[in-house]
């Protein structure tokens, strides 16, 4: 167990930015990192992250830093192995097109087995084989979503808890 962090001097918080933004302002900065916090949405889907939020992601000038990923990658609890839950902070983005860059490196890796099984070996060195393999299912599952519709379909009625895509 162990953490890396690294210090990004005059960054921010999403939460300190909306506070500290004009009417205007806070609207104009989630339209100018739109496609960064769509990228961001899906990879917390991936990597079972459950806990994005303002306050776990910086912005510094241009740049969005995903930080704090305490809840992802859970391999502990089956909820991962078997369920992608949508429950994620940016509920805004389901039914929107994400990014045509995002969706084309996901086809592109659906495409390639080899770079797929390189990407298992060295989540098995990690973690081991049994969740080496739920991973990349995760990653297919998703990617296939992606691929075949562009975009993750919103869950009907409210409960945003009780929606899941399951993956065995």
């Amino acid at each position: 167990m162990g953490s890396m962090q690294e210090f990004i001097p005059d960054a921010k918080t999403f939460s300190e930015v909306k506070r500290d933004a004009t009417e205007g302002g806070y609207d104009s900065l989630l339209n100018k990192h739109k496609a960064d916090l769509m990228k961001m949405w899906i990879f917390d889907i991936i990597i079972g992250n459950s806990d994005r939020h303002g306050g776990n992601f910086l912005i510094q000038d241009d740049t969005l830093y995903a930080i704090d990923h305490g809840y992802s990658l859970n391999h502990q609890g089956p909820s991962f192995q078997h369920k992608i839950w949508l429950n994620h902070g940016f509920r805004k983005f389901f039914d929107e097109q994400l990014p045509q860059e995002l969706i084309t490196g996901i086809k592109n890796f659906l495409e390639r087995p080899e770079e797929q099984q390189i990407l298992e070996e060295l989540l098995s060195e990690l973690f081991d084989k049994q969740y080496a393999s739920v991973c990349l299912r995760r990653i297919k599952t998703v990617g296939e979503i992606l691929v075949k519709n562009g975009k993750i379909s919103r869950p009907q009625g409210d409960d945003y808890w009780a929606y899941e895509i399951s993956i065995i």
